[in-house]
């Protein structure tokens, strides 16, 4: 029996890039073949720009969150 295509979907780690990594390796662990991010990025979190280096280094769709909405109108 073959396998159906394996997405990962994954949000609300609000950059804190430990968790963005294991939760990666693990995603591939399981043998992920995409990834879509369901946002909450980076607000909150203590590596926001390597975490969001990270995300954009997957290529992957990224819905904007409820706290990246509120970080990206403060600006």
């Amino acid at each position: 029996m073959q396998e159906g295509f394996r997405l990962a979907i994954f949000g609300d780690i609000h950059g804190n890039l430990p968790a963005l990594t294991a939760a990666l390796t693990d995603m591939a662990r399981q043998g992920a073949e995409a990834h879509l991010c369901l946002g909450d990025v980076a607000m909150d979190g203590a590596w926001p720009a390597e975490y969001i280096q990270r995300i954009a280094a997957l290529g992957c769709p990224v819905v904007c969150g409820n706290a990246d909405r509120m970080l990206l109108e403060a600006a």
